[in-house]
């Protein structure tokens, strides 16, 4: 998790303030951290400009959105039509 702060902090440091952007950061095995840490984790990263993607094996309890990966001939695909939205971003 400090790793991933630590990171996160160090793209915002990068980025030319003038032009804001928003970026992605993935975050394999969200599953190892509690609920509490993933929370904090979404709430520093919209601070810093990014949106997270938690990857799981298993159900998380901070998720909004969940976005599966359908395999066909031989390779991943994601579609946004198969997006299932848990709870919308708040405006």
């Amino acid at each position: 998790m400090a790793k991933l702060i630590t990171g996160l902090a160090m793209l915002h440091l990068m980025q030319d303030q003038r032009r804001p952007i928003q970026g992605v950061c993935y975050l394999d095995e969200a599953l190892a951290l509690d609920a509490r840490n993933q929370r904090s984790l979404i709430k520093t990263a919209a601070e810093f400009g990014f949106s997270l993607i938690f990857a799981s094996p298993a159900p998380l309890t901070t998720v909004r959105y969940c976005v599966p990966i359908h395999h066909r001939q031989g390779s991943n695909q994601i579609s946004r039509v198969s997006w299932q939205i848990l709870e919308p971003l708040e405006a």
